[in-house]
């Protein structure tokens, strides 16, 4: 079932849906409308997908095996819903705020200084956690897996901190568009059907500490992402294309990182001033392999037993 333009001020009430239940695609043209006390089972993807969508009420709604994915929603109540036996904790424009339930999802919108610290399972929906517009936030000790999407999304978030996040099998397991001055560490992320991670105009930003392996794409992928670090860090396992690329970015720093068994160590397309240096090597394919880029620096690597 499908809600699009100009669908307002209608209610949903009391059905069983077994499939994608979209509200709106398109541009803030879908607003008022009530979704309460209906059941979504997973066959196909998302739960609901709210896009550009404005003052709904998404009330004692049940979800097994999906949930609800945000992307530039705003003003709406989502309130009591369950996802797999467990809470859905959506906050909006909330500060200052411990969350000390056991959750199903956990969506942030437009807020600042949120706290998780006790363990999650945030498994078998659409995405474990969003952070929208959210900052200065800190997500730990979170297992995230089997996701229809992402294991974390992210999109206009500065200034968070992600540790102890262990994910696997989503289809990327960290998407990042827009965000800032996050730091991402001792984590473990494994086997997803794209990328493991994926920053998408990202500047700033600090992974330190953890350890990256096995994907059906890169390992980490840089687009447009300018002066971020990766410092500590364990690549292994990426058979098919590259443990680290790096694409149209510029002065990122990459070091005292371990990047071993792979198809490419690290890639670096048309991205000018990046820094690579102190990092072991070892048993890839390729080492590094550096295209249409310039002011390039790699200083004191050890690069051995790779094919080329």
């Amino acid at each position: 079932m499908v809600c699009r333009e100009y669908s307002d001020n209608n209610t949903i009430i009391n059905n069983t849906f077994s499939g994608c239940f979209w509200m709106n695609y398109g541009s803030e043209l879908c607003k008022n409308n009530k979704i309460v006390n209906n059941t979504f089972y997973k066959p196909v993807a998302d739960g609901i997908y709210i896009q550009y969508c404005y003052y709904h009420s998404i009330l004692n709604n049940t979800f097994i095996d999906n949930g609800i994915f945000i992307f530039k929603a705003y003003n709406n109540r989502i309130e009591d819903n369950i996802v797999n036996g467990k809470q859905l904790m959506y906050l909006e424009n909330e500060e200052d705020t411990i969350l000390t339930g056991n959750y199903g999802q956990i969506l942030l919108v437009n807020c600042s200084n949120i706290s998780s610290e006790q363990p999650q399972d945030l498994s078998h929906t659409v995405v474990g956690i969003e952070l929208i517009n959210t900052k200065n936030s800190t997500i730990s000790n979170c297992t995230i897996y089997d996701n229809n999407w992402e294991g974390i999304y992210g999109n206009n978030a500065s200034g968070n901190t992600l540790f102890n996040i262990n994910t696997s099998s989503n289809w990327d397991e960290i998407l990042f568009r827009y965000c800032n001055n996050n730091n991402i560490s001792d984590s473990r992320l494994f086997q997803s059907a794209e990328n493991l991670i994926i920053f998408d105009t990202c500047h700033n930003n600090i992974l330190y500490n953890n350890i990256f392996g096995a994907s059906n794409s890169d390992g980490v992928r840089l687009i447009t992402s300018n002066n971020n670090t990766f410092i500590y860090n364990e690549f292994y396992g990426f058979d098919l294309l590259a443990a680290l690329l790096i694409s149209e970015s510029a002065s990122n720093v990459i070091t005292y990182n371990t990047i071993r068994n792979s198809a490419r160590a690290i890639m670096i397309s048309c991205s000018d001033g990046n820094k690579i240096f102190y990092n072991q090597i070892i048993d890839n394919m390729f080492g590094v392999l550096c295209l249409s880029s310039y002011d390039f620096t790699s200083d004191n690597n050890t690069i051995k037993f790779n094919n080329i």
